[in-house]
């Protein structure tokens, strides 16, 4: 499988969050059509290139933290989470982004890799027919022991779990799977595996 961890269609807020040159212009008109042209072209590159999963990221409103804090919270009410944080999801996805990663930040304190407004949410309204992805070891940040975090993700509507130096882990944390909700376990094997 190729996959991009890209586009990053993030809308910075503030300069001191560290990532505006990766993220979205600071025009709003061009928030909906940032992440469309590398979507596009990651699902029809020139011959005798692969075609390519692209990642939308990060979900949802990592460059609209309290003061500019990386992996900050994210304080702003529901139709400004909309219009400014979520507009780039549906057109990217709709061109062709395969898959949306979640961020590290939280929205109003909850952690958006356990959250399953933030998780579920972003498949449910960008038509997503494939999966929601945590960004790097995003879920060691959550509360608990590991058990508890991959509990926490998995529930949340995270499919898969980027742990890049321990991804055999998770599996061998045998109570973690039973606490998990049945119906999400065949739901995130579906469609980690038709991406």
């Amino acid at each position: 499988m190729h996959w991009a961890f890209a586009p990053c269609v993030t809308v910075p807020q503030d300069e001191r969050w560290g990532g505006p040159t990766r993220a979205s212009a600071s025009r709003r008109s061009w928030w909906p059509c940032w992440g469309r042209p590398p979507c596009v072209a990651c699902r029809a590159p020139t011959p005798p290139a692969r075609p390519v999963i692209a990642s939308v990221k990060h979900y949802v409103g990592d460059g609209g933290t309290q003061g500019g804090v990386d992996r900050g919270d994210v304080r702003v009410d529901e139709a400004t989470l909309r219009a400014v944080h979520m507009a780039g999801y549906g057109p990217s996805i709709q061109a062709g982004g395969a898959t949306i990663m979640a961020s590290y930040n939280s929205v109003h304190g909850r952690r958006c890799t356990a959250t399953s407004a933030c998780s579920r949410r972003a498949g449910r309204r960008a038509g997503l027919q494939g999966f929601v992805v945590s960004d790097w070891k995003a879920i060691e940040e959550l509360p608990g022991s590991f058990s508890d975090q991959i509990v926490a993700s998995v529930n949340a509507g995270v499919d898969m779990l980027m742990q890049p130096d321990n991804y055999a882990r998770p599996t061998r944390s045998c109570g973690s799977w039973p606490r998990t909700a049945s119906c999400r376990r065949p739901a995130s094997t579906r469609r980690s595996a038709a991406s």
